[in-house]
């Protein structure tokens, strides 16, 4: 893994195998791994500088340490032994001389021996200088001395207990550097900044369109105004259809109580005395309701109100999903419809039926044969939709198609019927 190292440019290709590094770097998207790799190596390099310091300056307090006692004590020894010696060397010498050639007044060497006594107490005076500058200066062991106030400086400036020693000085730059507002913590906030700025652009944006789709939907359901007005056409509709031309249906406009579901159609069955409550959800809106949120919706008034089958039924297809003008499900408190203004007969009776052979499911009747009349009803259902999404124009032959859908429905209620009360005589 090759480093180089250009004045203050670095590049390198690194590659290791490391859990936490990959585990970390893993959970970064791709694009930010790069920033964040340098980010984590200059972080580790300020902890390196700083473990690095404090392990120098603590080895050079130790090696000050050792030197310092080594020279004390080589220069006692070398101040002893060379005074020691140099005595003994003046004495061995004068005592020769004495012996061979006699040093008395009036002596020969009498004058050697009065230049020997002087070069000696010079000598003498000498040493005593040196000794007492080695020990003014250079000894050591004592805090007057030269050395002595220097190595105590040393040792002041690398003790980490004193405010001003350099570990001090190191602690408090790697403080202030990694402090909430230090020069590290700030460089790398720009840097995060920096990365996720686009991120927050979008998250912004995705927010206020949140944010005035709520409110559109807000304003929706504060002023049902145009909801309102179709439900009551849808409710005169149903009432012309259902409770004015049958005596076993019953009809109740609910939709003023701000509740899920607008119109209740109630169809009484007098064979087997029961009866089937179609919960029915009318909109005038351009939603675009897909499968999933239609199938919520009815669900949600079906529990509402108590009943055992749903219609959705929009005024246009603008308040149903972009694929279809029929939809059809089932939920747990039953099945369910959803379709335009043109076919609400249809769907009311389809989700009557599929109620009704729900209810019937232990019967002992012929299942095969209805099954069959519902698979008829249900084809020609998707051809309706397909000619109403694909054949605008096509209006004879759907009108064509909702017959024969009517007349399979009266085939199957009839069936139903018959079923029923073969059951009740049973």
């Amino acid at each position: 893994m090759p480093v180089a190292v250009e004045g203050d440019h670095v590049s390198a290709t690194l590659e290791f195998d490391d859990p936490d590094v990959a585990r970390h770097l893993g959970s970064k998207p791709e694009t930010e791994r790069d920033e964040e790799l340098v980010t984590a190596a200059r972080i580790g390099i300020l902890c390196i500088q700083r473990a690095s310091n404090i392990a120098d300056a603590e080895m050079i307090r130790r090696l000050l340490t050792e030197t310092t006692a080594q020279i004390s004590s080589a220069l006692h020894e070398t101040a002893s032994t060379t005074r020691d010696g140099l005595g003994t060397a003046m004495d061995q010498f004068r005592e020769r001389l004495l012996a061979q050639l006699g040093t008395e007044d009036g002596k020969v060497l009498a004058p050697v021996r009065h230049h020997t006594e002087r070069a000696a107490a010079a000598i003498q005076a000498q040493l005593e200088n040196v000794l007492k500058t080695f020990a003014d200066h250079l000894d050591p062991t004592r805090e007057t001395s030269s050395l002595g106030r220097a190595l105590r400086g040393v040792h002041a400036m690398l003790d980490p207990n004193r405010t001003d020693s350099a570990p001090a000085a190191v602690q408090r730059t790697v403080a202030a550097m990694t402090a909430p507002d230090g020069d590290l913590v700030r460089a790398v906030r720009a840097a995060v900044d920096e990365a996720v700025q686009d991120v927050r652009r979008q998250v912004a944006e995705i927010l206020r369109a949140l944010g005035a789709q709520q409110r559109e939907e807000e304003l929706t359901e504060a002023t049902p105004i145009k909801g309102a007005a179709y439900e009551e056409e849808l409710a005169a509709a149903l009432a012309e259809r259902w409770s004015h031309h049958a005596s076993n249906v019953t009809l109740d406009h609910v939709g003023g109580d701000n509740r899920s579901g607008d119109i209740l159609l109630t169809f009484q069955d007098d064979a087997t005395n029961r009866s089937i409550v179609v919960v029915v959800e009318a909109k005038d809106d351009q939603q675009r309701r897909g499968q999933k949120r239609l199938h919520d919706e009815i669900a949600r008034a079906m529990m509402e109100r108590g009943a055992s089958a749903g219609v959705f039924i929009g005024k246009t297809r603008d308040a149903l999903g972009a694929s279809s003008d029929w939809y059809e499900g089932d939920s747990e408190h039953g099945p369910w419809v959803a379709t335009t203004h043109e076919m609400r007969d249809l769907a009311i009776r389809w989700v009557v039926a599929r109620r009704r052979l729900r209810d019937l499911s232990s019967a002992a009747i012929d299942a095969g044969a209805m099954a069959e009349k519902a698979q008829r009803i249900k084809t020609a259902l998707q051809n309706v939709t397909t000619v109403r999404r694909n054949l605008t124009q096509a209006t004879n032959a759907l009108d064509d198609m909702q017959k024969e859908i009517a007349a399979a429905l009266g085939e199957l209620e009839q069936a139903i019927q018959h079923g029923l009360q073969g059951n009740t005589v049973a």
